[in-house]
């Protein structure tokens, strides 16, 4: 028999969208559950939470293999891989990945395409002690944002910057009742200070090496005080034309 004649009608259910549910999650469970409870006594050793992983490399190259589903939630699809193994190699070199179930007792396969990350799982997704978390609170109670009827637009819309009040990153306080955590703020400014006299020094000083072709910052040596000074009629720079409105 030739490989193109092995076929079968596949008439157990078809897909519309009008059954489906409006939660992709929701739904992937309803076909795993019947998945799982079609399951007769020959099939009982298939496995239903396998699935194909296509990865590919960073020239675009796609591998295929089995893996087996240990969890599924709002977050996504959890596996268990060997981060040094290929395809743990083209999942941090590569985040777009698929998944490819086929459950033949319901006549059906289900297709997951998404970015997967290595090791989420371990630092973020609870807040619980040891895993990480990136947390901006808001101060809302303000003249500008006071009450707040609609909590998403008000943030959205409303608030800037300034209303931030404390802030975590990877677990670590950064910004605490709007003061900057773990940094001498005046010692960073003593340092900015020093980086701009440093500047202007070498402005406002001679070239080092050769000088600057006419037309480039003023019209005679580039070095000179009125570099950052006002370019406008009127200003440092009087050889700029005046500056008239245009109609």
């Amino acid at each position: 028999m030739s490989i193109a004649d092995i076929r079968r009608d596949y008439t157990l259910a078809g897909l519309r969208r009008k059954d489906l549910d409006a939660d992709p999650i929701a739904q992937f469970r309803r076909w795993f559950d019947e998945a799982l409870a079609a399951r007769s006594a020959e099939a009982a050793r298939m496995d239903v939470n396998a699935a194909t992983l296509a990865t590919v490399d960073r020239e675009g190259r796609p591998s295929a293999r089995i893996v087996l589903l240990k969890g599924v939630d709002e977050r996504g699809f959890v596996f268990f891989t060997n981060y040094d193994s290929r395809k743990g190699r083209e999942i941090a070199g590569n985040a777009n990945v698929a998944l490819v179930f086929y459950w033949p007792d319901q006549e059906r396969q289900v297709t997951i395409a998404g970015a997967a990350s290595n090791r989420i799982l371990d630092k973020v997704g609870t807040l619980t002690p040891g895993k990480e978390a990136d947390i901006v609170v808001l101060e809302a109670r303000g003249i500008n944002t006071w009450p707040m009827n609609n909590v998403p637009g008000t943030v959205v819309t409303m608030m800037n910057p300034s209303h931030v009040r404390d802030v975590l990153i990877a677990g670590k306080v950064v910004y605490l009742r709007r003061q900057l955590v773990g940094w001498d703020v005046e010692s960073l400014l003593r340092r900015v200070e020093q980086s701009r006299d440093r500047v202007l020094a070498r402005i406002n000083g001679p070239a080092k090496v050769g000088t600057l072709p006419k037309g480039l910052n003023s019209f005679s040596n580039p070095y000179r005080p009125n570099f950052l000074g006002d370019c406008c009629f009127k200003g440092q720079n009087t050889t700029a034309p005046e500056y008239v409105l245009r109609p």
